[in-house]
């Protein structure tokens, strides 16, 4: 008999319910299927700490190149901005699945005496009811958002491109920075257009 955990976020905070297996699967001995974000909990916090690190690399390179025109030295900085900002919700992200994967982990391996176990409310843990007008406005939100983040990436790219006698190092995190930001955009914009 298969175990399914679905993860579900009411106002009680995070839940997991069994669901019963599918009479059209086959039995394959008891395993655990976790129906989470498509942020998996297995994900490595190397992409996280690496995005930190550019973005705090830029932001020192853009601060210590004072001779170079602002015209650059803006969009930079927003960038590294932008960047150890995604970093540091990349990181929360790992660490939520993680816990819920923690979890989901316990639930099974007690036997899932209770049909439904129920995890507290974390610290800042942002508690989102199904068809809530918040969720709705933010699905609006996001496009804008994304569009914002392309343009930045954008004026970033051209920026650069503009001063070839900037610093290497400036030059080379700054386009570095503008790859990232544009396609983690693009990724956002694909994703909410679906």
């Amino acid at each position: 008999m298969r175990t399914t955990l679905r993860y579900m976020v009411n106002r009680d905070g995070p839940v997991f319910t069994n669901v019963p297996p599918d009479p059209e699967d086959p039995p394959r001995g008891s395993r655990l299927t976790v129906v989470r974000s498509r942020y998996a909990a297995s994900r490595s916090l190397l992409e996280p700490l690496m995005i930190i690190v550019i973005g705090l690399a830029l932001g020192l390179v853009d601060q210590s190149a004072s001779e170079v025109s602002s015209a650059l030295r803006v969009p930079a900085l927003i960038a590294a901005l932008v960047l150890v900002g995604q970093g540091l919700n990349l990181l929360e992200e790992v660490r939520g699945a993680r816990q819920v994967e923690e979890v989901a982990h316990q639930h099974v391996a007690a036997g899932a005496a209770d049909e439904t176990a129920v995890l507290p409310p974390q610290p800042q843990q942002q508690i989102v009811v199904a068809g809530s007008e918040d969720d709705v406005a933010e699905s609006r939100r996001a496009p804008a958002r994304s569009y914002l983040v392309l343009a930045l990436a954008i004026w970033l790219g051209v920026a650069t491109l503009s001063f070839p006698t900037a610093p290497l190092s400036l030059i080379l995190l700054s386009l570095l920075s503008a790859y990232l930001i544009f396609a983690k955009a693009w990724r956002t914009l694909q994703t909410t257009s679906e």
